[in-house]
């Protein structure tokens, strides 16, 4: 998953649960990962990071403790269906971005 998002006004629907829902139908077998702001970053936002992570966690996404920055941005790497690896994600960015991008964007955090 690139990118979910649902508008401010529409939260709590049930649109971000059905999509995810709608991928998992799709593409039963398939393992799946998502970044979300990491929760342990130190932010203003602690509070919707923490709702986010509850909502993915509701959704059947489990933490993989990868931690990566895109673009000096922290993020925390989900999984569904199986662990995915730090390797593993950044090969999917190479693919999908080139190398030259994937290289200057993303860095794993020890």
């Amino acid at each position: 998953v690139f990118y979910l998002a649902v508008e401010a006004d529409l939260r709590g629907q049930g649109y971000g649960s059905a999509m995810l829902e709608a991928l998992q139908a799709r593409y039963p077998d398939a393992r799946m990962c998502l970044c979300m702001e990491d929760p342990d970053v130190p932010c203003d936002n602690l509070p919707q990071r923490l709702r986010r992570a509850a909502f993915y966690a509701r959704c059947g996404y489990e933490p993989t403790d990868v931690r990566l920055t895109e673009a000096g941005v922290g993020y925390a790497l989900l999984s569904r269906g199986g662990r995915v690896s730090y390797d593993e994600y950044y090969a999917l960015m190479e693919h999908y971005m080139g190398r030259v991008i994937s290289r200057a964007l993303y860095r794993q955090v020890q």
